[in-house]
């Protein structure tokens, strides 16, 4: 008899099989309590603690949670994140469903931001070409902040409604300046 009440999800055992006392005989998931569990980039990790709030998206409806435990090991470049759901689940929230996560390190107010150029770290200074409408770039140190997702925070160096070239142009540094054709 399972330990809980839910949902038989396995059972790798056949009719008249031995078992050895303590083998698994079944996986029972509960459908009460809930938790996610998503792997993280370890490089996406800094900053993260238990308890900040995350969504989890179920493809049927999001779900409010909490980070419950934060895996210590890193494996395959990835740390596993355990999210506990809080209040109301969407009616298809059960054990073993595929799910996306965003979990909330915390806010950024009044700043400017672009799609990370190649190469660019977060804490970091990078020359990366600025366009222009006459169809020239001129490379302009950046001072980047803070990163979130595909999105860098520029500390200093541009300005609100600037483009740059976010593809890798390092080999075209040293002219400073270069001409766009079709």
């Amino acid at each position: 008899k399972a330990g809980i009440e839910g949902v038989l999800q396995n059972l790798p055992i056949e009719l008249g099989q031995n078992m050895q006392s303590g083998e698994k005989l079944a996986l029972v998931g509960g459908t009460k309590k809930l938790i996610a569990v998503v792997q993280i980039p370890q490089r996406d990790i800094k900053g993260m603690k238990v308890g900040m709030p995350a969504n989890v998206d179920t493809r049927g409806g999001v779900a409010k949670a909490t980070v419950r435990r934060i895996e210590p090991v890193v494996k395959g470049g990835n740390i596993e994140v355990e999210l506990e759901l809080i209040g109301q689940l969407p009616e298809n929230a059960r054990p073993s469903l595929n799910i996306e996560a965003q979990i909330n390190l915390g806010e950024l107010n009044d700043i400017l931001y672009l799609q990370i150029p190649v190469n660019s770290e977060e804490y970091s200074q990078k020359k990366v070409f600025r366009l222009f409408k006459d169809n020239t770039a001129t490379a302009t140190p950046l001072n980047f902040g803070a990163r979130s997702g595909k999105y860098i925070e520029i500390k200093s160096g541009g300005h609100e409604k600037e483009s740059f070239i976010l593809n890798d142009m390092q080999k075209y540094i040293e002219q400073g300046t270069v001409t766009l054709t079709n």
